[in-house]
């Protein structure tokens, strides 16, 4: 695509062949401040040196990136608050006196899988 804005010696920028003091004199203050808004963000687009598909296409996988990434952690959490729930009981029949038979598996077992969760992060 080519280039429709240049920067200045101040780093302002300005469309390509058009004189921006000529521009100011047809604009009220507000709509010129919004030009520049406009323009300093079409020539941040145009510094990246992609097309318009391309940005789409880097926003789309990324958000896909993120959205796996949610997902394992929503795993990892889910196996961690089942551990926890795992742990508590277990401490519950302990403290209990009742059923440590049941407890001692119970908390070797909570106590697995949150170790194993330590190594995977």
């Amino acid at each position: 695509m080519k280039r429709m804005t240049e920067r200045d010696e101040f780093g302002n920028t300005d469309i390509m062949g058009i004189d921006s003091a000529d521009l100011q004199l047809n604009l009220n203050f507000d709509e010129f401040n919004k030009v520049t808004d406009a323009l300093n963000r079409l020539a941040q687009y145009e510094d990246l040196k992609l097309m318009p598909e391309e940005i789409k296409s880097l926003l789309h996988d990324g958000g896909i990136s993120i959205a796996m990434r949610n997902h394992n952690l929503s795993v990892q959490v889910a196996k961690m608050q089942g551990a926890i729930l795992a742990a508590e009981y277990a401490v519950k029949c302990w403290d209990q006196g009742f059923g440590t038979p049941q407890a001692i598996p119970e908390l070797k077992q909570a106590l697995a899988d949150l170790e194993g969760m330590k190594r995977s992060e």
